[in-house]
C-alpha cells in the first residue's frame, strides 16, 4: 500500500499498460486480416488509408504492445481518427472488439502523455455540483449570444453557431443554448392521470443543455400513455465523451455517481433518450466498474435500462399507442439509425414500428445504418473527414426516389449533424427526435 501512496500515477500507468497489452493480444488473435472492415468503415471510406481502418489500427496496436514500435503522437492519431461507430465490430466474422482496442489504446496513450489541460478541466467540471455546471452553461450561452451579435449577417460562421430565428431550419452544428437546463436542483415527479407504470428518466447532457424539448416531449408522451416519470436531480453525464478521450478516472467517478443514484430506485425501469447514454448505461458501465464494489449495481442498472423507443414498443405496446393517436403525421418521413442505438444496442425495429404507426407515408432510407460522421467531438477534432462522411449521408437522402419532408432519429448528436448537413446541401427537411414526432401525433 505504501508504494501506491507514493506513486499513484506510475501504478495507474502500469495498470493501463498491462490492460492495453492484454486487450490487444486477445483481440489480435481473432483477426484474420481479411479486410472486411474496409467495407463498412466510414473513415476509411473517405481517406482510403490502412491506418484508418480496424485491420490497420490493430496491427499498429500489436506492434506497440510487442514493443516493436513506440506509441508516438503520429501513431496515436490512428486511434483518435475513429468514430467508434461499431461498423467494423458488427462486420467482423472473428468478433474483434475494435471499440475496446481503440479505447484501451487511447487510455494507454493518455497515461503516457497526459490529458491536455483544456480537456482535463472540462471533464473535471462534469463531476462538480450541478449548480456550477449550470453556471458554466449560462456563461456559454451568454458567450454564444455575444459572439453571434458581433458577426456580420453574411458570415459563414452563422451556419455553425445559431440563435433562434436565423433561418427556417433552426439549429446548426451547435444549436442555440436554452435559457435554462432541463434538470433542476430537486428531484421531480411527473404524474400521469391514469397511471399504469412508473419509470426513471436518464436525461443526458444533450437533453439537459442543448435540446430540452426532447425530455419535455418524452415526459408528455409517457404521461399521455399512463406512465409516471421521475427525474433525479443528481444524475450526471453518462461519461461517453470522457471515455472517448480516455480520462479513465473521471469516467469511473461519473459511472459510480449514476449507478449509486439510480440504484436507490431498483424497482423502476430507466428510460434513455440518447443512444450513446443508453449504450453507456447498458454495456459500458458493467465493464468500467467490473471488479469493484459497484459491479453488481452496474449490472442491475444495465438490465433495467431501456431506450425510449424500446420501452414504448415492448412495454407499452404498439396497439396501445395506435389507439391514442389524434392525428397522423402527414407528408413523408424517414429514419436514420444512430450507431449506438442500432449497432450498439441492437434497437432497429422499434423506432420503425413507432414511426410507421404515426406516419401516413413512411419511407425507408437506403443505408439508414451508415454513420452520419459526427461521433461526439470527432466532428470538431476531425472536421474535414466528418464533413465528407456527412456529405455521403446527405447525398443518399437527396438520391431517394422522393426526398422526405421529415427525418427522425434517436440521437441528439445525429440531429445536430443532420440538420447541419441538410442545410449545407440546401435540402429543406425537418429533423427531429422520434419522441418529437410521436408527441405531435398524440397531442
Amino acid at each position: 500500500m505504501g508504494q501506491i501512496k507514493k506513486h499513484p500515477g506510475k501504478i495507474m500507468k502500469t495498470d493501463l499498460q498491462q490492460d492495453f497489452i492484454e486487450t490487444i493480444n486477445k483481440e489480435y488473435k481473432k483477426c484474420a486480416a481479411c479486410g472486411e472492415c474496409r467495407m463498412v468503415c466510414p473513415v476509411y471510406g473517405v481517406s482510403g488509408l490502412e491506418k484508418n481502418v480496424a485491420r490497420g489500427r490493430l496491427a499498429l496496436a500489436k506492434a506497440v504492445a510487442d514493443g516493436d514500435l513506440d506509441l508516438t503522437d503520429t501513431m496515436a492519431d490512428s486511434f483518435e481518427n475513429c468514430l467508434l461507430c461499431m461498423g467494423c465490430v458488427t462486420q467482423c466474422a472473428g468478433g474483434v472488439d475494435m471499440v475496446e482496442v481503440v479505447l484501451k489504446s487511447r487510455a494507454y496513450y493518455v497515461a503516457k502523455k497526459g490529458l491536455p489541460m483544456a480537456k482535463n478541466l472540462a471533464f473535471k467540471a462534469l463531476t462538480t455540483d450541478r449548480k456550477y455546471q449550470n453556471m458554466g452553461a449560462a456563461g456559454a450561452r451568454k458567450a454564444q449570444a455575444l459572439f453571434m451579435s458581433t458577426l456580420p449577417e453574411t458570415s459563414g460562421l452563422r451556419l455553425k453557431f445559431s440563435l433562434p430565428g436565423f433561418s427556417e431550419l433552426g439549429q446548426r452544428i451547435l444549436p442555440a443554448l436554452p435559457a435554462t437546463p432541463f434538470i433542476t436542483r430537486q428531484d421531480r415527479v411527473y404524474k400521469a392521470e391514469q397511471q399504469k407504470q412508473s419509470v426513471l428518466l436518464f436525461v443526458g447532457c444533450a437533453g439537459n443543455y442543448l435540446y430540452p424539448g426532447i425530455p419535455e416531449k418524452t415526459l408528455a408522451v409517457l404521461n399521455t400513455l399512463g406512465v409516471e416519470v421521475m427525474v433525479l436531480s443528481g444524475q450526471g453525464c453518462c461519461g461517453a465523451p470522457v471515455q472517448a478521450h480516455a480520462d479513465t478516472n473521471t469516467l469511473k467517478k461519473l459511472a459510480v455517481n449514476n449507478v449509486q443514484l439510480f440504484s436507490k430506485h431498483r424497482d423502476q425501469k430507466i428510460i434513455t433518450i440518447c443512444s450513446s447514454g443508453g449504450l453507456m448505461l447498458k454495456k459500458h458501465y458493467p465493464r468500467i466498474l467490473a471488479g469493484t464494489k459497484f459491479e453488481a449495481q452496474a449490472l442491475d442498472m444495465s438490465r433495467r435500462t431501456m431506450d425510449i423507443s424500446e420501452y414504448l414498443v415492448d412495454r407499452i405496446g404498439i396497439e396501445n399507442i395506435k389507439s391514442r393517436i389524434k392525428q397522423k403525421i402527414s407528408l413523408t418521413l424517414t429514419y436514420h439509425d444512430p450507431c449506438h442505438l442500432g449497432r450498439g444496442q441492437q434497437i432497429t425495429t422499434q423506432p420503425r414500428k413507432l414511426l410507421q404507426a404515426i406516419c401516413e407515408n413512411y419511407l425507408e432510407m437506403p443505408d439508414a445504418k451508415v454513420c452520419c460522421g459526427l461521433g461526439g467531438t470527432y466532428g470538431f477534432s476531425h472536421a474535414k473527414i466528418s464533413e465528407q462522411i456527412l456529405d455521403k449521408k446527405i447525398n443518399t437522402i437527396a438520391g431517394m426516389t422522393k426526398i422526405p419532408a421529415r427525418l427522425a432519429t434517436g440521437c441528439p448528436a445525429c440531429i445536430m449533424q443532420l440538420v447541419h448537413g441538410l442545410h449545407k446541401h440546401s435540402l429543406s427537411v425537418e429533423v427531429g427526435h422520434i419522441v418529437a414526432f410521436l408527441h405531435r401525433a398524440l397531442a
